[in-house]
């Protein structure tokens, strides 16, 4: 009988713990986490080319089943693996309210030689399902921006109708075939030519001026 009890208390404690275990986490919908930080919203400080000497707090805000909710705004780094900024619920200092939680510090959240930070958002606040939005501050408490991370409209070339130059034809070095002409004869060809013929006329006569007398004789 006493067996029967201690198998019964055991069943029940089993099933307390497993509901506990059920409701021990909200559902943040664009959670990022792994490993540990499964199911929190993580922002890595560096990844995100923020400056860590300008990150005085954040603004955490959060959208959806908020009533009830609680948890924890940490902060990360070579430092301080866990330094819990801010924890919020009903039976803290701080409640969910509105949906918006600020922490704004008078020194730089993180230790500024570190080489590694972020900030880690957790709640445990089940079954709530919420979104979870993060804006980093600077000292004055206004939002950071990160200038360098928007996109710029550079001009791009408009295609014009003009046509496009073609290439010149290129000279080769082959030369060009000179083509046979015809020369008129100048005018001293033509007067050398008359005298020449003139002259093998009078040979010709002096040659037969010659035979005659010969025969003659």
């Amino acid at each position: 009988m006493k067996m029967r009890k201690i198998l019964a208390t055991l069943a029940a404690a089993a099933v307390a713990c497993t509901a506990m275990a059920v409701s021990a986490f909200a559902e943040i919908t664009n959670a990022n986490g792994e490993g540990p930080d499964a199911g929190r919203v993580i922002l890595d400080v560096f990844a995100e080319g923020y400056d860590i000497n300008e990150i005085y707090g954040i603004e955490v805000t959060f959208t959806g089943e908020i009533e009830g909710l609680y948890g924890a705004i940490i902060g990360q780094d070579a430092t301080n693996s866990w330094n819990t900024l801010l924890e919020f619920g009903d039976d803290k200092d701080t409640t969910i309210g509105e949906g918006v939680l600020t922490v704004l510090k008078d020194a730089p959240v993180f230790d500024t030689t570190s080489e590694w930070a972020k900030f880690v958002v957790a709640d445990w606040g089940a079954p709530n399902v919420v979104e979870v939005a993060i804006v980093l501050l600077d000292v004055d408490g206004n939002p950071i921006e990160l200038s360098a991370d928007e996109p710029t409209d550079e001009p791009t070339d408009e295609p014009t109708d003009e046509p496009a130059d073609e290439p010149a034809d290129e000279p080769t070095d082959e030369p060009a075939e000179d083509e046979p002409t015809e020369e008129e004869p100048s005018d001293d060809n033509v007067q050398t030519g008359a005298e020449a013929g003139l002259a093998l006329a009078a040979i010709a006569l002096a040659g037969a001026a010659v035979v005659a007398t010969k025969k003659q004789k």
